[in-house]
């Protein structure tokens, strides 16, 4: 009788756990950093597909210049940050896990002084170093497929197989981007450190 009301309540179980951990505070996040790694890249790689990127050589090498400073002394250890400026008047700018950050022209005309350009830029640094991208896209597995979890995420490269089975895209509208406002706040916090 036990084992019928588990192999019942199994699916109900799931739910009220993806529930619980989707409200809980602290992030949950079922990515190595490994996998932070190849998902970044491969949504950089996307991204780079379709973003009209500013290709002025003078210009890169200043960003990447303030970007190397702001990330020499980072908690998270293995990443290989990428600094590039996508030729847009909208003001914005996302990073991907893994370490590649793309800023809006418009974003950076916007900006008062290379300080005010650096804050934008350590923001960037602090979601990728407290992997949002992929706590988020954990958050977004928990609700669209539960069992797969509970089945365990693989660790070759099949995760990008099962990701895209799900429906789940990358690039630019990439929906693990899209953050919470904690880790908005968290990101604030770790770029004024």
């Amino acid at each position: 009788e036990f084992s019928h009301c588990v192999l019942e309540c199994l699916p109900m179980t799931i739910l009220l756990g993806a529930f619980l951990l989707l409200q809980a505070s602290t992030g949950v996040n079922f990515f190595s950093l490994k996998q932070d790694i190849e998902i970044g890249s491969e949504a950089s790689k996307e991204a780079e597909q379709t973003l009209p990127l500013v290709r002025d050589t003078s210009l890169n090498r200043y960003f990447y210049s303030i970007g190397q400073r702001l990330t020499r002394d980072v908690p998270l250890k293995g990443l290989q940050y990428r600094f590039r400026i996508v030729n847009s008047k909208e003001i914005n700018s996302f990073g991907f896990p893994g370490g590649a950050i793309y800023v809006n022209r418009g974003l950076i005309e916007a900006a008062s002084n290379e300080d005010e350009l650096a804050a934008i830029l350590a923001h960037e640094v602090g979601h990728v170093v407290s992997r949002h991208g992929t706590a988020q896209l954990s958050r977004q597995l928990l609700v669209q497929a539960p069992i797969s979890i509970a089945a365990g995420l693989p660790t070759t490269d099949a995760w990008k197989d099962q990701l895209t089975k799900l429906g789940i895209s990358f690039g630019v509208d990439a929906s693990f981007l899209r953050y919470s406002r904690n880790q908005e706040i968290e990101a604030n916090l770790i770029a004024v450190r």
